[in-house]
């Protein structure tokens, strides 16, 4: 099937991620046609860039790692410096021909970037954001970092995972 007959092709969306559940998503939704460009910078590399092989133990080149590939699969991909104003600036080029920005750094960093969504919704009003954080963005544990062990432990997936004899998670 090409491209242009895809569910989602003609959609943009902007990815200001790190790690696997935000560029997993928008994985998917690259692979149903929407346009995916995930922005990263030199100081602030996606951490799946730079985990290690676990058989070799190797540190492979930043984009041989197959857990970065996996997740990131069909995307375009830039490199800004976003402490940078002029960094800043070209993200917001990038969101004014947006449908969508997915994120998910630790709350309030998009905020001090000024890419939050009152900001971004100034540039681009029927722009929709989607923001993954271990704890939602308000609330007392909001601050809390985390990622997917942490999630599984307070979803309680752990608990429906394994068999009815054994412990949690444990196969």
């Amino acid at each position: 099937m090409s491209s242009s007959n895809r569910a989602l092709s003609g959609a943009r969306i902007v990815e200001f991620s790190t790690g696997a559940v935000v560029p997993l998503a928008t994985g998917l939704l690259a692979l149903l046609g929407a346009e995916v460009i995930k922005v990263e910078g030199r100081k602030n590399l996606d951490f799946c860039r730079l985990l290690r092989l676990p058989v070799s133990k190797a540190r492979p080149s930043p984009d041989e790692h197959p857990i970065f590939n996996q997740v990131n699969l069909n995307k375009r991909s830039v490199c800004l410096d976003l402490t940078h104003p002029r960094g800043v600036e070209l993200a917001r080029g990038l969101v004014a021909r947006a449908d969508v920005v997915a994120e998910n750094f630790s709350v309030g960093a998009m905020k001090r970037l000024g890419l939050d969504y009152p900001a971004l919704r100034e540039i681009k009003p029927d722009l929709v954001m989607i923001s993954a954080t271990t704890n939602g963005q308000r609330g007392p544990e909001a601050e809390a970092l985390g990622f997917a062990p942490l999630f599984a432990s307070l979803s309680g997936v752990g608990e429906m995972m394994g068999y009815p004899d054994a412990p949690p998670g444990e196969w």
